[in-house]
């Protein structure tokens, strides 16, 4: 499924990454990269609650995850999502650093996730955090049929799976907030504009 939001891609992998062992993922990183990496989780940057996400991770079984106990995921978001936001001047900064840090790692997998990541913190959090009516977290709702659907096209996918509650609150996302900062990079434009003319979405006025 060409689902529409590579946010949720990237924070899936970024968060695989993080319950696999240290070892076996940072052991191909220079010495100052790695010492860059250890310091965000050391000097517990309150925006990034690293070290609580870390041991909601490694509960999750990454590898046999289903629409059924997708729902293990809920811990790990209600710490990201309860924790302050940072600051653009911070994740910026953070950006330069592990370019400064990590240039000669830049072609390792880890570090381009984790600059994407960096560079797309806002939409990320905000498309993590989105909740429906009930309080239901849009990810996990909208996971269940990710999952169910990872090999569809979009144009396969029925309507009441493809045109619901949550897709419309990250398409009014997209709207309000980052189609000028983010059309791009972080979102899937093409695949937005299907799902606005399919669905008729419109933005409240």
């Amino acid at each position: 499924m060409r689902f529409f939001f590579v946010s949720f891609l990237a924070t899936t992998y970024v968060l695989a990454i993080t319950a696999a062992p240290v070892d076996s993922i940072f052991s191909q990183l220079s010495t100052i990269c790695k010492q860059f990496l250890f310091s965000i989780v050391t000097d517990d940057v309150t925006c990034l609650p690293i070290s609580q996400l870390w041991i909601q991770a490694i509960s999750i079984d990454w590898e046999n995850y289903t629409s059924s106990n997708i729902g293990q995921f809920t811990p790990l978001l209600d710490t990201l999502c309860t924790a302050p936001r940072c600051a653009k001047s911070l994740t910026n900064e953070l950006v330069v650093k592990l370019h400064q840090d990590c240039f000669s790692d830049l072609p390792q997998s880890v570090i381009q996730i984790i600059g994407y990541v960096l560079n797309n913190y806002e939409p990320i959090v905000t498309v993590g955090c989105t909740r429906d009516s009930q309080q239901r977290y849009c990810l996990l709702e909208e996971g269940k049929i990710i999952l169910g659907n990872r090999n569809t096209h979009l144009t396969d996918i029925p309507d009441n799976e493809l045109c619901t509650e949550c897709t419309q609150k990250w398409v009014e996302v997209y709207d309000e907030q980052y189609s000028a900062k983010y059309a791009n990079r972080t979102f899937n434009f093409t695949g937005i504009s299907q799902i606005k003319q399919r669905c008729e979405f419109k933005v409240p006025g």
